[in-house]
């Protein structure tokens, strides 16, 4: 019987639900969930109101909260991170000390894991196991992803949040954002090889697959200048821009296919990754707007509008020159994508 809720759902997912609309809130449907964006909305702390919607470019229709819609219950308290990887989706439910994850094919939950103190993100390893950041925990979780249970800890000194695992180098490199670092633990054994800092305030990291490099920005703390720093995999610091105290970038993404660095300090910037130098204008203006998530894929360059953080999100996607093509409202705090192929 579940299983025909499911597909009845996702059958009429996308026929009532117009990309301008204010209110979708009738399921709208697709024969299939290929070609369509999960896109994750934060919501608000302490509020329980994350969601997660379904965007089709194709058709320009979009479902506010298909989770919602076929689990018959609330995502739960800050979903800090959208992610995919083998079968399954990955929701990292900050406020509620949760992961679940979901069905790829039919967006029903199977399972979660529960009484993690404060998690952030996810990051793959191997076919069998995640790591799992945390705010508050002094530790970086070991999830068994074919069991659904928590395998181990690792004991680190501080507030961790994004991750990035190497293969090629058996390296995961932990943004380490209370210390201003970076964590390096091996894969092999799960044990710190090293650490760095980077400078305080640190924000984002993105892997450089072609060069073996990892960027790294933040905005800054108190008398501490913003950066955004290039770093090889042996540490060594390859290129760095420093910027005013507060006011260096909140965010990346690394286009692999283009060789390409996008960066958000209000605006957004584009640069080569061969660049010796800083764009000189921005790609794309903010205006009034509140960017604040960044994602790219044959679409075209995704990015959400928070507005001030209470009120529906406004979504926009634009073309190589920068030109919206496509906007629609979202949830609130919209601050993942990820595209279901």
């Amino acid at each position: 019987m579940r299983s025909i809720l499911i597909l009845v759902i996702l059958g009429f997912l996308f026929q009532s639900c117009d990309s301008k609309c204010d209110d979708c809130s009738q399921p709208a449907p697709v024969d299939s969930l290929q070609g369509t964006v999960l896109i994750g909305a934060e919501g608000n702390f302490m509020w329980g109101n994350a969601s997660l919607g379904l965007y089709n470019p194709q058709k320009g229709s979009f479902h506010p909260d298909v989770y919602k819609a076929i689990n018959k219950k609330n995502v739960g308290d800050v979903l800090q991170q959208l992610r995919i990887f083998g079968d399954k989706i990955y929701l990292v439910v900050n406020n509620s000390g949760k992961v679940k994850w979901l069905n790829r094919l039919s967006l029903q939950e199977l399972g979660e894991v529960s009484g993690l103190t404060s998690p952030r993100y996810i990051e793959p390893i191997s076919d069998s196991k995640a790591l799992i950041s945390d705010l508050y925990a002094n530790k970086i979780w070991i999830l068994n992803t074919l069991s659904g249970k928590l395998d181990g800890e690792i004991a680190v000194n501080g507030w961790t949040e994004k991750l990035i695992f190497i293969p090629g180098a058996y390296q995961i490199w932990a943004l380490n954002k209370s210390r201003g670092k970076v964590m390096i633990l091996s894969s092999l054994n799960l044990e710190l090889m090293d650490s760095f800092s980077t400078g305080e305030g640190n924000m984002d990291m993105a892997f450089d697959a072609q060069n073996n490099q990892v960027w790294i920005c933040g905005t800054g703390k108190g008398q501490e200048n913003g950066f955004l720093k290039c770093f090889g995999l042996n540490r060594q610091l390859i290129k760095a821009w420093n910027f005013l105290p507060e006011q260096g970038p909140t965010a990346l993404w690394l286009d692999a296919e283009k060789l390409e660095l996008y960066y958000l300090k209000k605006d957004v910037f584009r640069m080569p990754l061969q660049s010796s130098a800083l764009p000189t204008s921005a790609w794309f203006n903010a205006g009034s707007r509140t960017l604040y998530a960044m994602y790219k894929d044959e679409n075209g360059f995704w990015l959400s509008d928070v507005k001030d953080y209470v009120q529906a999100s406004e979504v926009l996607i634009l073309n190589d020159s920068a030109s919206v093509k496509q906007s629609f409202k979202a949830g609130i705090n919209v601050s993942s994508f990820a595209a279901l192929r």
